[in-house]
């Protein structure tokens, strides 16, 4: 299994085609960018700049939101109200996808308002979709989505037993309220960690999802709580005999990066950060897997 370091562009304010190369140079081999956002940009030269930088596509959708754009609707932040529409506007983004040819798309799913019965709805629709449109998807466990608990996610899985995740597992922790070395969550995010195929490696806490800087040694334990999970994950997705691990930085600009009082700036340099949880989290994989197991 080979590590595959994929690099978010929320936060990047420089135009891609000047952070394309610096993504690349950073060792980076894939970029992860929502669907909408490139299709403002354009399909085209999206692609062209693929090509250009020898970088991979991770497609983000959202079925709802102000990133969806299939249906627009007069509630507040563009929410569907409908199980039907998360579905048709899933649906739609996939079909839009695959002129990208992403390597797998990652999807904010439904709302944190489901019932049990309503996200086996629509994860049920989801996996039919997926395997129509014939491109592997995560679902990602997010606040304010269908995974948004760890609790509600160990409920659902059983009953869509074909359902792959994408792991932000900062949500958990501020959502429980909980440290990352307790021993419950542990016990939920390895007991899933065979349905995950990507990570979103940011570090939260119990008050938010985001810490200041991982490299501060006040935010050790959380940083080492994390990658006891992604290192479950990693050994699991090793067992399944995956091609390559797929790990996203995914630290953001405020308001999950904190900021000074009066003066707004930030507390720490965002892109130094990312490529810091990049460097890392490489060179622990290689330390755990060698060339050999690669």
């Amino acid at each position: 299994m080979k590590y595959k370091g994929v690099r978010h562009l929320w936060g990047v304010e420089e135009d891609w085609a000047s952070a394309f190369p610096k993504i690349k140079k950073e060792g980076f081999e894939a970029v992860e960018v929502p669907l909408f956002l490139v299709r403002l940009f354009g399909v085209d030269k999206f692609k062209q700049l693929l090509r250009e930088n020898d970088l991979e596509y991770v497609c983000m959708v959202f079925t709802d939101g102000p990133l969806a754009y299939h249906h627009k609707t007069e509630n507040y932040n563009n929410n569907f109200m409908e199980v039907s529409m998360h579905i048709d506007e899933f649906k739609l983004q996939l079909l839009d996808a695959r002129e990208l040819s992403p390597i797998f798309i990652n999807s904010h799913s439904g709302k944190d308002w489901f019932s049990t019965s309503q996200a086996v709805e629509f994860f049920t629709a989801a996996v039919v979709i997926e395997k129509e449109v014939g491109i592997k998807v995560t679902h990602e466990t997010h606040r304010s989505r269908i995974l948004y608990s760890p609790w509600i996610m160990c409920n659902i899985l059983p009953q869509v037993p074909e359902l792959k995740l994408c792991a932000d597992l900062s949500h958990f922790v501020v959502c429980s309220e909980t440290h990352p070395l307790d021993p419950k969550l542990t016990e939920a995010v390895v007991a899933i960690a065979d349905r995950v195929h990507h990570i979103h490696a940011r570090v939260g806490f119990d008050q938010g999802p985001q810490i200041t800087d991982p490299r501060a040694p006040e935010w050790s334990e959380y940083v080492r709580g994390h990658e006891l999970w992604w290192e479950a994950i990693w050994k699991s997705q090793n067992s399944r005999e995956l091609a390559f691990t797929s790990v996203t930085p995914e630290f953001g600009p405020a308001p999950y990066m904190h900021l000074l009082p009066y003066t707004q700036q930030p507390v720490s340099n965002l892109w130094d950060i990312c490529n810091f949880m990049h460097q890392r989290l490489r060179s622990k994989f290689a330390s755990l897997y060698s060339a050999s197991d690669n």
